[in-house]
């Protein structure tokens, strides 16, 4: 009797069905979360990627919110963390990574920047003038730059021109009286014949027993295909008597 008992179909009414087979829905946003996670690994060859993290941080908080609320007929918690982790790690490195290749940026631009007032400052136009040219094209070191300028009619124009500038004239007048000091970076240009960084440097002086203080505004070009040995670096934009770019944009604020 028990046997034919136990050998019976037992029958599942429909309210015990429901209760074992519960609906479940996979969160997209876990999902999305995810692949945001593992494609924010882009960031760490191209900083400028670095939304792609910060979308899969917002997309899986949000599900990881979503799932919370909705639990246990949303699921994909596992997935969210995972988006999450990934893209926090991914993000976190591509971050550190920018900004430690702009602390170089602005430390190699203050670097050839200083040298350029430092030949200034020692009477040297002609070698100065090469922090202006273009790397593949400058004059190998240890040359006679006199010799080298007097060559070529169009080269000693330009040198020409180049000690004529007020700043330059400025400079050379002062010599090692002047007294030369990073000041601020004043902003980044990034393109495919390389990254100009804008660099505001203090010019002071004594006039009159007074101390006098100007701002230089240098723009240098850091060229990828530089040949070895020297620095990649040239010199694009030298303008004295400036103002910060910042005080620039109030006074027009101001004005306007």
């Amino acid at each position: 009797m028990m046997d034919q008992e136990s050998s019976r179909p037992r029958f599942t009414s429909p309210l015990e069905a429901s209760r074992n087979d519960e609906y479940h829905v996979l969160s997209g946003l876990a999902v999305a979360g995810l692949v945001l996670g593992i494609l924010s690994a882009v960031a760490l060859i191209e900083p400028r990627a670095a939304f792609v993290a910060a979308a899969g941080v917002l997309a899986s908080i949000l599900a990881l919110w979503r799932i919370a609320r909705r639990s246990p007929e949303l699921v994909g918690r596992k997935a969210a963390v995972a988006g999450l982790l990934l893209s926090l790690l991914f993000g976190s490195v591509a971050l550190g990574h920018a900004l430690t290749y702009r602390w170089l940026l602005i430390h190699q631009t203050r670097q050839v920047g200083m040298a350029w007032f430092d030949l200034l400052a020692q009477g040297q136009p002609q070698a100065a003038h090469q922090l202006l040219v273009k790397p593949n094209d400058r004059q190998t070191r240890g040359n006679d730059l006199w010799k080298f300028y007097r060559a070529d009619e169009n080269r000693y124009k330009s040198l020409e021109h180049f000690v004529n500038e007020p700043l330059t004239r400025t400079l050379l007048a002062l010599g090692d009286r002047a007294t030369i000091r990073p000041y601020a970076t004043e902003s980044f240009e990034i393109s495919r014949v390389g990254t100009v960084v804008y660099e505001l440097f203090s010019v002071t002086f004594d006039r009159d027993g007074q101390k006098t203080t100007f701002l230089v505004r240098l723009g240098a070009r850091r060229h990828p295909d530089a040949p070895a040995g020297g620095t990649p670096w040239q010199i694009v934009v030298a303008d004295g008597g400036v103002k910060p770019e910042w005080e620039e944009r109030d006074d027009w604020l101001t004005s306007s």
